[in-house]
């Protein structure tokens, strides 16, 4: 099998569109105390939310694991694994 580079490059309009869609989070009103006892907790899902839209810097991210780490890809698929499949170096 032969083995080919490749870099993590996100399409601004993919990250643009998830912005998007965070932004348009329809939220729920939790009952009170729920907790976790009905799935993620709704307090850490605002935050987790909120640290996506503000403060995660995707290209930052992006630029960092592609100097540190280079991926590679089959040049065709093995028998029994989802098309495309990566791999990223340890």
């Amino acid at each position: 099998m032969t083995i080919h580079p490749f870099a993590i490059a996100v399409p601004q309009a993919d990250l643009d569109d998830l912005q998007g869609r965070l932004a348009r989070t329809r939220w729920i009103d939790a009952a009170q105390d729920d907790g976790w006892s009905y799935g993620v907790e709704l307090g850490y899902m605002r935050e987790l939310v909120d640290h996506w839209q503000q403060r995660y810097d995707w290209r930052s991210h992006e630029a960092a694991r592609r100097s540190r780490v280079p991926g590679r890809r089959p040049a065709q698929d093995p028998p029994g694994r989802p098309p495309s499949c990566e791999s990223i170096s340890p």
